[in-house]
């Protein structure tokens, strides 16, 4: 199996994108069971597996060292030590092993603020949570950053204790700063929006940013508006969950923290109608030339016409959907060897099964079609007019039907990916003939299949003239309204 075939069974659905933009801040790093949160490693993955923002948090010890560690619980649970955060020193962050509970074969130290900004890309955020404040943590903080060359454009400051936030903004009002906070604790006044901006006010702190469980049930859409209606920014924190992410969306959160940042595409996926921000989705490759990304510009700019004339589909709910009389519609580029990533979605409301339920087709080249058709339900006597082998989803439309029926129930989401490869000719003599592998919802369907020739209805055809070097992937309006998303491609080097 080549390398592009193994990566398509790797890949996991990527994002959609449409309506309201959130920021997907990775909280403490990209970490997990192997790699601990708020560790050099952890940091850096993210910033490498593309996030633009990470939060991550700082105490200021009695020895005049600013460390990255979240809390007095995460230290002991991590590494057995039970020393106060603000007693450490040098000599203890030289064996303390944040990966030593976890019996990690790896050692975790706990890193400096300045092996943190090290990691900074030029166009990266970092926000740090301000914790163990003392009246030297904003100078040494601010000296730091200098240091490594970042300006306040890569630093946005943050605390739950309003007092310290209060304070490092009055010396360095240049940095942005994010009052993060809990809404409705046991024994405080009834909420009230209006209290929180004025703080926010009195304090020069531009974001307010509670945290998402506790908003729930107590602050309405409305008290968001307010709070952008003041001039400041509102944000939640502890996204980590796909309910979260809608509340988040119903505030209309111009940003979160989430501990599994990754994982917040997934979600937004699901729910639609969210951008987030970085808009490249982690798990795209690296290689990937994105054909749609949920959006009408993504539309516009990459698909058109059969004739050139700009595409009459429409952009709805992150998706693109073919509805009758709108026709064809190809890409703006052309493509030779390619491996091809899109999903698609037959109604959930169809009439009784037919000829045009959920038809449609993926075209490399324009030319070799990989079938879309609704045939999760295969019994002849449920059907109208049962489709042929060679006619259903996952076939090489009237030449090779799939080696499996892996399709889901209407209304779900159906992923191919495509691994394909043009006819190669010498002079007028087809030396390789192109070939399809194509899985299915993950399934492999086409195992390296030779094509006979260009897509003929109801009849064979043979590659008689090489086709040309190039050519667009074509997308087939059949009179039924079948909707695509998450469309990109690879371009792969030529067989030799």
């Amino acid at each position: 199996m080549n390398r592009a075939v193994v990566a398509c069974c790797a890949f996991a659905a990527c994002t959609v994108f449409a309506d309201v933009e959130m920021i997907n801040i990775a909280h403490r790093g990209m970490w997990d069971k192997a790699v601990p949160q708020n560790t050099v490693e952890a940091i850096r993955r993210a910033y490498e597996s593309g996030a633009t923002w990470v939060e991550t948090d700082f105490h200021y010890t009695k020895s005049g060292l600013m460390v990255c560690m979240h809390g007095q619980k995460e230290l002991e649970e991590q590494t057995g030590c039970t020393k106060k955060i603000a007693d450490l020193t040098a000599e203890d962050l030289a064996t303390l092993n944040l990966g030593a509970k976890r019996n990690l074969t790896r050692v975790y130290r706990i890193p400096l603020l300045d092996q943190v900004l090290a990691l900074v890309p030029k166009h990266g955020v970092l926000q740090a949570e301000i914790k163990g404040y003392s009246p030297q943590y904003a100078d040494v903080f601010d000296r730091a950053v200098k240091a490594h060359g970042l300006t306040e454009k890569n630093i946005v400051v943050s605390s739950f204790q309003y007092k310290a936030l209060k304070d490092f903004k009055a010396r360095y009002p240049k940095y942005r700063a994010v009052w993060l906070t809990g809404l409705g604790k046991k024994g405080e006044a009834p909420f009230s929006v209006q209290a929180y901006i004025a703080k926010c006010k009195a304090a020069n702190i531009e974001v307010f940013c509670p945290g998402c469980d506790s908003t729930k049930g107590v602050m309405t859409p409305a008290d968001a508006d307010a709070v952008r209606a003041a001039g400041l920014e509102f944000r939640v924190f502890g996204v980590n969950s796909l309910a979260d992410l809608k509340q988040a969306k119903a505030l209309g959160a111009a940003g979160f923290t989430c501990n599994h940042w990754f994982k917040a595409y997934e979600w937004a996926n699901e729910l639609g109608g969210v951008a987030l921000l970085p808009a490249r989705d982690p798990r795209l490759p690296r290689d990937a030339i994105v054909l749609f990304d949920g959006t009408q510009k993504s539309l516009d700019a990459n698909w058109m016409e059969m004739k050139g004339g700009k595409a009459k589909w429409k952009c709805v709910d992150g998706t693109f959907e073919a509805t009758r009389s709108t026709g064809d519609i190809r890409t703006r580029r052309e493509f030779g060897d390619v491996q091809l990533h899109i999903e698609w979605q037959v109604p959930a409301n169809l009439p009784p099964y037919d000829m045009n339920s959920g038809n449609s087709g993926v075209f490399m080249m324009g030319l070799y079609e990989v079938q879309v058709f609704e045939s999760f339900e295969t019994d002849p006597a449920n059907m109208k007019h049962p489709f042929y082998a060679d006619g259903q989803a996952a076939s090489i439309y009237g030449q090779n039907p799939p080696l499996v029926n892996p399709t889901r129930r209407r209304g779900e989401w159906q992923t191919y990916d495509i691994v394909f490869y043009r006819p190669v000719f010498e002079g007028d003599k087809c030396v390789r003939p192109g070939v399809v592998t194509a899985f299915l919802n993950g399934v492999l369907v086409q195992d390296g299949w030779q094509l006979e020739g260009p897509t003929g209805h109801i009849r064979r055809t043979r590659q008689t003239k090489p086709p040309s070097a190039k050519g667009p992937v074509k997308l087939q309006q059949h009179l039924c309204p079948v909707r695509f998303r998450n469309v990109w491609v690879r371009e792969l080097p030529e067989r030799r």
